[in-house]
C-alpha cells in the first residue's frame, strides 16, 4: 500500500484533530467483547473511524461510478484516496479486517418511501453506521464534518444507481503484495460497471452486441461482477470461468450436495467449496452483491442452511443484486430488524409473498417448498410479534391484501400470501383484545370466543384456561379499576394452577395500568405469588426479555421489571413493605440474602443476549443525555423517572455482574467518576446533581462488591477529584453528598483491596 497520507484537506485536519491513529484508547480493563460498539466516551474516539468510513464509502462509491461513466482520471483519483483510508484503517485496533456496505432498505425516519433505495449500513469492527448514526457522530464533530452527510448520503444513491446492494472489502495484510491484489480486484469490478453502462446504451445503439461485452453469467441469469473479478485476478479468461459454473451450478441444485454447498448462496461462493480450487486460485478482496454478506456479517460466521436456502429462492425471484432481494433477506435475517412503520409491514410483506409465491412455483419438490414457506411465515410471524401496537393499528386487512394509509390522501397496500395475512390477522385481534382486557378493569367487558382463543394462542394455554385467567385477574379490581391485593393473595392458589404462564399473562395486562399508589402492592402480591411457584427463574426471564426486547424504547413499566427483578435475586425483602420508587443503595451489601440460582439464571441469561441489554442500556443512558441537554424529544419521559430508570440498571448488574453487567458497570464509573466528563456540562445537570451523585455512588458501591485489580485505579482517581467534586455546585447539600460519596469511595478500595489480598 500507499505510505503517503493523502486525505483531502478537511477531512485530514479533522482526522489530526481527532488524534489520527496514534492516539486510539484502548483499555484491557474493559470485556466489551461481542458489544457492537463501546459506551459514553468512546462514541467520540470511534468517531476518528467514522470518518474514515465515511471517506472509504464516498471514495469507493465515486470510483466505481467513475468507472461507469468512463472517467479513469476521475477513478484513479479515488483509488489514492481509498488506499490511504484502507492504510489508516487497518491501525484500528478492534478491527476485523473487513468493511461491510449493505443495503438495509428500512428507510429514514422523517425521510419518507424515498429514503429505502439509500437506507445502507457501514460496518467496520465496533461500528455500524447508517445515514443517521453518520450526522450524529459528523454533529458531534463540529464545523469540519458539516460536508461528511451529504457526501455518504451521495454514496448510498450511488450504490442505487449501480445496482449495488452490498460491498465487503477485506483489507488485507496492509502491504504493498495485497494492495496490488485489492488494485486489481477494483478495476476488473470497475471494467464490470463500464460494461453494464455500455449494455444499458445498447438500446440507444443498436450496433452494439452481447459479443463485444464478455460478461460472466452466474446461475441467476446476471452478469456477475465477482466471477468476473475472479477471472482477472487469477488470469483465467472468462470461458474457462463460465465453465466452471456450468459445471457447479447443477450439482449445487441435487438435494444430496453435500454440506459445504448447502451452505453457499451462489456458484461463485461454491468455488472455494472445492479443496482444490480453494487452493488453486486466489478469492477477489472485494466482493459485490455476493449475497451471503446479506445473512451473515462475518467469514467466521456459520450460514445456516435454512437461510442459504431462502436466500437462493430470494436471488432466483429479484435478482442477486436487487434492492428487494436486499431488504427481503434484511426483514428475515437481521439481528436488529423491527418494525416501526406500518408501510414497512406492508413492503416486507409483500415480499416475503412474493417469494412464497414463487417458491410454490419453482421449489425442486413439494416438501421442500413446503418447508422454506413454513420457515418463511415462522420467522415473519416472529418479527410481526414484536411489533408495537400503535403500528398494528394502523393497518387494514383485505381478503388477500394489506393496506394503510399514509398522509390524508394515499393508501399503500400490497398483496398478502394467506398464511402470513392470518398471522397478521393474529396480532391485529391482539391488540384490540388487549384493549379490552385493560378496559374490562374499569368496565363491564364481555369477551368473546374469539377474545378467549386469541388469549390462548397468545399464551400457550387452552382457551378455557384463558377464560379462567381473565375471570380471575378482574376480581382483583374494584368497580373503578383499583387494584386489591388482599383479593388477590387470596386467589393466588388458582393462579398457581397456570404457574408456566401465569406470572407472564399477569405481568403483559397489569406492567403498565397500576396506578402510581398500588405499584408497591402490586409488585409485592406478584413476589407473593412467585414464592409459591417452583423458583424465580420463569418471572425473571419474563421480566428481563420484556425489558430488552425492543432496546430503542423506554417506558414506565421498565423501571418496575427491573425493581421486581432485585427483589427476585434476594431471599429477603423489606423493601416491599414501604413505598419506594426505587431499589435501596444497601441492597447492594446483600451478601448471605442473594439467591445464587436465580443470580447465576439472570446472568446467564442476560449474556447471552448481551447485545440486546447493551442497545437498551445505551438508550436509556442518551435519553438521560439528551434530556439533560434540554433535547425536546428526550423530555417525553420525565428527567428524573430516567436518572432513576438508569440507576435500577446499574443496582441490576451490581448483583449479577457478568460480562455484560462489569462492561457497562465500569463505563459508567468511567463516566460519571470523572467530574470534568460531558456529563456534568450539560445545561439541566446542576439541577439535577443529586441524583447524578447518587447514580455515581451507586457504581462505587457495586465495586465494592465486584471490583478487580484495575478497579483501584478509577476508585482512586474518583478520590483524587473530590475538589472538583465540591466545585460542581455551592450549596451544604451538595458538600455533604460529595463527602458522603468519598467516604463510600474509600471504603470500597478498601474491600477491593482486602478481596485481592485474600486472593
Amino acid at each position: 500500500m500507499g505510505n503517503e497520507l493523502i486525505l483531502d484537506d478537511a477531512a485530514e485536519a479533522l482526522f489530526k484533530e481527532l488524534g489520527g491513529t496514534d492516539t486510539v484508547y484502548r483499555d484491557s480493563r474493559y470485556d466489551l467483547t461481542g458489544l457492537t460498539e463501546t459506551l459514553h466516551d468512546r462514541d467520540r474516539r470511534l468517531d476518528t473511524w467514522r470518518v474514515l468510513m465515511i471517506i472509504f464509502t464516498r471514495e469507493i462509491a465515486s470510483f466505481f461510478e467513475a468507472w461507469s461513466k468512463g472517467q479513469l482520471r476521475q477513478a484513479d483519483e479515488s483509488l489514492k484516496l481509498i488506499d490511504d483510508a484502507v492504510s489508516k484503517l487497518h491501525k484500528m485496533p478492534e478491527s476485523n479486517g473487513r468493511i461491510l456496505i449493505a443495503h438495509q432498505g428500512r428507510g429514514i425516519p422523517g425521510e419518507g418511501r424515498a429514503s429505502l433505495a439509500y437506507d445502507f449500513v457501514v460496518s467496520f469492527g465496533p461500528i455500524h453506521m447508517d445515514l443517521p448514526q453518520a450526522r450524529s457522530a459528523c454533529r458531534r464533530l463540529g464545523i469540519t464534518a458539516s460536508e461528511f452527510p451529504q457526501q455518504i448520503a451521495t454514496a448510498f444513491n450511488t450504490f442505487d444507481e449501480l445496482g449495488i446492494n452490498s460491498i465487503y472489502f477485506r483489507l488485507g495484510d496492509g502491504d504493498a503484495n495485497s494492495w496490488q491484489v485489492s488494485l486489481r480486484c477494483l478495476t476488473a469490478l470497475g471494467a464490470h460497471f463500464k460494461m453494464l453502462a455500455t449494455k444499458k446504451a445498447q438500446g440507444l445503439n443498436a450496433s452494439l452486441r452481447d459479443t463485444d461485452l464478455p460478461f460472466i453469467i452466474n446461475s441467476y441469469g446476471e452478469p456477475d461482477p465477482n466471477l468476473a473479478s475472479l477471472a482477472v485476478i487469477n488470469k483465467q479468461n472468462p470461458q474457462a470461468v463460465s465453465s466452471l459454473v456450468e459445471r457447479i451450478a447443477p450439482v449445487m441444485r441435487k438435494p444430496d450436495a453435500g454440506a459445504a454447498l448447502d451452505e453457499c448462496t451462489s456458484v461463485y461462493e461454491a468455488i472455494f467449496a472445492f479443496k482444490k480450487l480453494k487452493d488453486a486460485l486466489i478469492r477477489p478482496p472485494v466482493e459485490i452483491n455476493n449475497l451471503k454478506w446479506l445473512l451473515v456479517p462475518h467469514e467466521d460466521d456459520p450460514v445456516l442452511t435454512d437461510e442459504v436456502k431462502i436466500a437462493r429462492m430470494a436471488a432466483g425471484l429479484f435478482g442477486s443484486s436487487s434492492q428487494e432481494c436486499a431488504r427481503l433477506l434484511d426483514a428475515l435475517y437481521a439481528t436488529d430488524f423491527r418494525y416501526i412503520t406500518p408501510f414497512q409491514i406492508i413492503d416486507r410483506v409483500g415480499l416475503a409473498s412474493r417469494l412464497v409465491e414463487y417458491i410454490g412455483k419453482n421449489a425442486p419438490d413439494p416438501a421442500l417448498g413446503d418447508s422454506m414457506v413454513e420457515h418463511i411465515v415462522e420467522v415473519m410471524e416472529a418479527r410481526l410479534d414484536m411489533v408495537k401496537d400503535s403500528v398494528i393499528s394502523a393497518l387494514e386487512i383485505l381478503p388477500d391484501s394489506v393496506s394503510t394509509r399514509i398522509g390524508d390522501d394515499e393508501i399503500a397496500s400490497s398483496k398478502a400470501d394467506s398464511q402470513i395475512l392470518e398471522r397478521l390477522a393474529f396480532f391485529m385481534d391482539r391488540t384490540v383484545t388487549k384493549g379490552r382486557v385493560k378496559s374490562m378493569l374499569r368496565d363491564a367487558i364481555d369477551f368473546s370466543a374469539r377474545d378467549y382463543d386469541i388469549i390462548a394462542r397468545d399464551f400457550g394455554v387452552t382457551p378455557a384456561a384463558a377464560q379462567e385467567l381473565i375471570g380471575l385477574l378482574k376480581s382483583c379490581f374494584d368497580s373503578e379499576g383499583h387494584f386489591l391485593r388482599g383479593a388477590f393473595e387470596k386467589r393466588i392458589p388458582a393462579f398457581c394452577n397456570h404457574e408456566e404462564k401465569v406470572f407472564e399473562f399477569l405481568w403483559h395486562f397489569l406492567k403498565e395500568h397500576m396506578h402510581k399508589s398500588e405499584r408497591i402492592g402490586f409488585l409485592n402480591s406478584l413476589k407473593v405469588l412467585i414464592d409459591r411457584m417452583s423458583g424465580p427463574s420463569l418471572a425473571l426471564y419474563t421480566l428481563l426479555t420484556d425489558f430488552a426486547h425492543d432496546p430503542e424504547s423506554v417506558t414506565f413499566s421498565d423501571r418496575n421489571a427491573l425493581m421486581l427483578c432485585n427483589v427476585l435475586l434476594r431471599t429477603f425483602n423489606k423493601e416491599l413493605h414501604q413505598d419506594i420508587e426505587m431499589t435501596p443503595e444497601e441492597v447492594i451489601q446483600v451478601v448471605n440474602g442473594i439467591n445464587p440460582d436465580a443470580v447465576e439464571y439472570a446472568r446467564d441469561l442476560i449474556d447471552h443476549e448481551k447485545e440486546q441489554y447493551f442497545l437498551k442500556f445505551r438508550y436509556i443512558h442518551r435519553l438521560v443525555r439528551d434530556g439533560l441537554d434540554n433535547a425536546p424529544w428526550a423530555k417525553q419521559l420525565p428527567m428524573r423517572y430516567l436518572l432513576t430508570l438508569e440507576r435500577e440498571v446499574y443496582m441490576l448488574f451490581a448483583l449479577v455482574g457478568g460480562i455484560t453487567g462489569k462492561a457497562i458497570l465500569r463505563s459508567g464509573l468511567r463516566e460519571f467518576g470523572d467530574p470534568e466528563s460531558g456529563i456534568y456540562e450539560l445545561p439541566e445537570s446542576v439541577n439535577q446533581m443529586q441524583w447524578i451523585l447518587q447514580i455515581l455512588q451507586v457504581l462505587v458501591r457495586a465495586f465494592a462488591r465486584l471490583g478487580e485489580r484495575n478497579d483501584l485505579v478509577s476508585l482512586r482517581e474518583i478520590r483524587a477529584r473530590s475538589t472538583y467534586f465540591l466545585n460542581l455546585k455551592k450549596d451544604s447539600r451538595h458538600t455533604d453528598q460529595v463527602k458522603r460519596l468519598m467516604l463510600w469511595t474509600d471504603k470500597a478500595a478498601d474491600q477491593v483491596s482486602q478481596r485481592l489480598a485474600k486472593e
